[in-house]
């Protein structure tokens, strides 16, 4: 609960508005891309096909984006979807040895 009201007011700082208020005919734009769960892989893990992950595509990916778009803002979430933690296993395994 912690994490998700954390990632919630970093949102809202990143969006804040900067600057005087917009007239109501004048319109801003923008692109919000959040991406979660990459879990420090720096390619696709090749486990099943069709993946579309990896670190070089998403920056590819990104890049494309910006082009795109006058206004971009990229949120990670890390793991804060799935609340996953790969140190776990390797956690227990020292415990284990100690």
């Amino acid at each position: 609960m912690r994490r998700g009201c954390v990632a919630a007011a970093m949102l809202l700082l990143l969006v804040a508005p900067d600057g005087p208020p917009l007239r109501a005919n004048e319109g801003y734009q923008f692109r919000l891309i959040y991406t979660t769960d990459t879990q420090g892989r720096l390619d696709v893990c090749g486990c099943s096909a069709g993946q579309h992950g990896g670190l070089p595509r998403r920056a590819t990916l990104l890049r494309h984006l910006r082009s795109e778009a006058q206004a971009v803002i990229v949120i990670d979430g890390g793991s804060t979807v799935t609340h996953a933690s790969h140190v776990d296993p390797f956690a227990r395994a020292y415990r284990s040895m100690a």
